[in-house]
């Protein structure tokens, strides 16, 4: 028959084992704890050292005469053989951020024909490239007055890690019966990190 020395066992036995499974259930918890700030600890070093090397591009219309290096055509309005104008202007790519931009290439948006080039392989921080862009329209019907338009340039870029950026130039022209005229003004995004992972091999 169980006497009391063998009870206060039995319930010395269940304390200490139900003590023994809150703490495994604590230690449970602290380890992924530890395992999810150490997972963000890697994320917060990653994204550092992105934003440490990310690649920054500006872009101003240059007057002077420059050695190009690369060059596009676009038709903002359906393409025409005669009663057209034609304007030419440089870009001038300046690389502002603190990394490598690769493989930079570039993409016309809103217009009725344009090509695509694959700019440069690569620019470094503080370097400069010149692009030469050539914009063609039809005559506006209207004899009189100036139309304001304007165009988008999507230009897409990898910092030495592989992450793929985005950014978007506006480009103003002055549209009349007898010019187009590309204006100084023009606006540029600041890089968006795109989600599409790079794949090797493959062209931008």
């Amino acid at each position: 028959m169980p006497t009391i020395t063998d009870w206060l066992m039995l319930g010395i036995t269940a304390i200490y084992v139900i003590a023994t499974i809150f703490i495994c259930f604590a230690n449970i918890r602290s380890a992924k704890a530890s395992q999810e700030q150490l997972s963000e600890m890697k994320h917060e070093y990653k994204e550092n050292q992105r934003i440490g090397l990310m690649p920054y591009l500006s872009v101003r219309k240059c007057e002077e005469t420059v050695a190009l290096q690369g060059e596009g055509t676009c038709w903002i309005s359906e393409p025409c053989t005669e009663n057209y104008l034609k304007t030419t202007a440089i870009l001038k790519l300046t690389n502002c951020g603190p990394g490598i931009a690769v493989d930079i290439s570039y993409e016309w948006k809103n217009v009725e024909y344009s090509n695509r080039y694959n700019y440069v392989e690569s620019l470094s921080a503080g370097d400069t490239r010149y692009l030469e862009v050539t914009i063609y329209a039809r005559k506006p019907n209207k004899a009189d007055g100036t139309d304001l338009r304007r165009i988008f340039v999507d230009i897409t870029l990898f910092d030495i890690f592989g992450n793929q950026y985005l950014q978007r130039i506006c480009i103003y022209l002055e549209v009349s019966s007898e010019s187009l005229v590309v204006r100084t003004n023009m606006p540029i995004s600041k890089p968006e990190l795109q989600k599409i992972e790079r794949k090797e091999g493959k062209d931008a």
